[in-house]
């Protein structure tokens, strides 16, 4: 379950507001009206919200993290590096991979190009990531280029 604080149902006069801003014209009665059908609504989207997740199980354990700078970055092309060993067999078995920085890898962090992800870590890898691992892919870290 999840701790977020639900979400109240809004007051009379907030609704009354909402419908104000928006040149509706509503009665004392309509108003009580759309509050009781908004309730159920809130309701559904609180106990949603308040749900587990589903998570995609990680299969292959993490390495070393680290945000290379300087000369371990001289193009700027590096978002982190890391390093997850995939299967021991397979078509990708021995080729190393780098990662585009809009694919979630759990565990490393993601930008996406923007600061609306700051700070973003994904918790399971995108179906991609553990196909090449599945297929015996190194991950060695996320790009921020071609």
């Amino acid at each position: 379950m999840s701790d977020k604080p639900a979400v109240p149902a809004p007051t009379a006069d907030e609704l009354a507001r909402a419908a104000e801003s928006l040149h509706f014209d509503l009665s004392a009665a309509e108003l009580e009206t759309y509050g009781g059908l908004m309730g159920g609504l809130i309701n559904d989207a609180n106990l949603i919200d308040s749900l587990e997740a589903p998570r995609l199980p990680v299969a292959y354990p993490r390495g070393a993290l680290s945000r290379p700078e300087g000369e371990e970055n001289p193009y700027n092309a590096w978002f982190w590096k890391c390093r997850i060993e995939g299967a021991a067999n397979g078509k990708l078995a021995g080729k190393r991979i780098v990662i585009k920085d809009n694919i979630c890898i759990a565990d490393v962090p993601m930008m996406n190009g923007s600061d609306v992800y700051r700070d973003f870590v994904p918790n399971e890898d995108a179906t991609v990531v553990t196909r090449v691992l599945d297929a015996g892919g190194t991950v060695l870290g996320k790009g921020v280029c071609e």
